[in-house]
């Protein structure tokens, strides 16, 4: 945001002019930031509190980040495992070259990230009133 002298920033609104350039609580705040700034700061703020906040909060994310990591990095060493002995068995010419039926709907599900579906607890009917899919069903309905 851009200001000039004694009038309102290009843009602004009138909330944006009460911020005071000379003031204490300015002096590290870009110009173009002061319309963003109160004037005078919340009287129950406190610094250290704040500062522990962003330091949890980022000691959380790294947390959560390496968990991720760890478990994409597990889920990697099944698939090219899996991968891997698949590939060796056809140069071997042992075992079917076809992936379906070499590895199984639930096994190509599970290396494939299908199995993962996040559940969401609705029963699903398609346009006939069939129940395609209720809470619960990993694969679909069960086939009678």
């Amino acid at each position: 945001m851009r200001w000039q002298e004694n009038k309102l920033p290009i843009g602004g609104h009138r909330s944006d002019a009460g911020a005071n350039p000379a003031s204490p609580s300015m002096n590290k705040i870009h110009p173009r930031d002061y319309g963003f700034v109160p004037v005078e700061p919340d009287p129950d703020f406190s610094e250290e509190k704040n500062r522990a906040v962003i330091k949890w909060v980022i000691e959380e994310t790294d947390r959560i980040k390496a968990k991720k990591m760890r478990e994409f990095d597990d889920k990697l060493k099944v698939r090219t495992d899996a991968v891997s002995r698949f590939i060796e068995r056809i140069k071997m010419g042992k075992g079917d070259s076809e992936v379906k039926t070499y590895f199984g709907k639930k096994t190509l599900d599970y290396l494939s990230g299908r199995d993962e579906r996040q559940e969401d607890n609705l029963t699903v009917i398609d346009s006939q009133g069939q129940v395609i899919r209720r809470p619960g069903d990993k694969y679909g309905p069960k086939k009678s």
